[in-house]
């Protein structure tokens, strides 16, 4: 055998042994938009939209009441919103995540806001603002971690007598 038929060989062997790379997460250009979108309406105090725009779980969550007061505090209190510079960021189609450092007129806050797809795009799940949140608690996830473990197996359970 040659070494070209060789080198060929092993290149089919491994495309088939599943030696190839894991599938990257979508690009996360849905969320730059929509980020984006949340942005802008903080800064025309568009509170009620950004309500009516988010997921059915942070709307359950965060009432509607409770969060046009909110808005209006954090406004005041931060100032316009200039710039998000996400240092954490991720989508895989169905949810995702954006962290980082926001830039607001009056200060800086670390910024997490996690997202779902619903009626196909995403929808603001969770918001993060310095210590204070909004809807579901937006958890510390950097690139998607696995949140399910395999099961454990032999395991004795211990109930109650």
């Amino acid at each position: 055998m040659t070494l070209t038929r060789a080198a060929l060989a092993t290149v089919v062997v491994l495309s088939f042994t599943g030696c190839s790379r894991p599938p990257r997460p979508v690009v996360r250009a849905p969320l730059a938009e929509r980020v984006r979108r949340i942005r802008e309406a903080f800064n025309r105090a568009e509170c009620r939209a950004i309500h009516e725009d988010a997921s059915f779980n942070f709307r359950l969550l965060q009432p509607l009441e409770g969060w046009l007061g909110d808005c209006v505090e954090m406004r005041a209190d931060l100032g316009a919103w200039q710039i998000l510079a996400a240092q954490h960021s991720w989508w895989d189609g169905s949810g995702g995540q954006v962290e980082g450092e926001g830039f607001f007129e009056k200060g800086e806050r670390w910024v997490s806001m996690w997202w779902r797809k619903e009626d196909g795009r995403p929808r603001l799940v969770g918001l993060q603002v310095g210590g204070k949140h909004w809807g579901v608690p937006v958890p510390q996830l950097y690139p998607p971690l696995r949140l399910m473990d395999p099961p454990v197996r032999n395991v004795k359970r211990m109930d109650p007598a």
